[in-house]
């Protein structure tokens, strides 16, 4: 348990919503992978990895001015924020779409049967960046999310620099749980 009885009661609300994002984390990383169907956990990874998106993208909204003005700062947290963003406003996580950033490598035949990892491959991440750029400018929100579109952008500019250029979307999850937990001063939950 991420938080106890005492703790919903007792933290401040952006330490709760942190907890909340771990609990999402949690779940995610438990309905995928080796020895888990995909036929059976597909739907509730996507659940998972929505509300995690939802639960650490909303808590810039909740910390003070400048633990918010350090997480709009890094290009992680920037990323995040355009995955939430699109995830909630446009597409779902594993639907066909052009602006579909997380891709499902199908593992088949080996001792552990079938089974699914999401992953982040930075090809793909770049085209639906410059679809949702066009899609923003043509609502006239570029304005406004520009600054998240191009923090996505210098990070997965740094993703197109490993070889091979895609990393497993629990990974990213977890560094951006990290990095939110050493800028807001808070304990990262045993086992995660």
């Amino acid at each position: 348990m991420l938080a106890t009885y005492d703790e919903v009661d007792n933290l401040e609300s952006a330490e709760l919503r942190f907890r909340e994002a771990c609990q999402f984390y949690a779940l995610f990383k438990g309905h995928y992978g080796p020895g888990v169907d995909p036929q059976s956990t597909r739907f509730l990874w996507m659940c998972y990895a929505d509300a995690f998106l939802m639960s650490l993208v909303s808590l810039k909204d909740a910390v003070p001015e400048t633990q918010e003005m350090a997480l709009k700062g890094s290009d992680l947290f920037r990323m995040m924020t355009v995955l939430r963003n699109v995830t909630v406003h446009r597409a779902v996580v594993s639907t066909r779409s052009p602006l579909l950033m997380i891709n499902r490598e199908i593992n088949v035949g080996g001792p552990d049967g079938r089974y699914e990892d999401p992953v982040l491959n930075a090809v793909r991440i770049a085209e639906a960046l410059d679809h949702y750029e066009q899609e923003l400018r043509h609502e006239c929100m570029w304005r406004q999310e520009r600054r998240n579109v191009e923090g996505a952008r210098r990070w997965n500019d740094e993703l197109k620099a490993k070889d091979p250029p895609r990393i497993h979307l629990s990974a990213v999850f977890r560094d951006a749980l990290a990095f939110v937990a050493g800028t807001c001063g808070w304990a990262m939950p045993a086992g995660l």
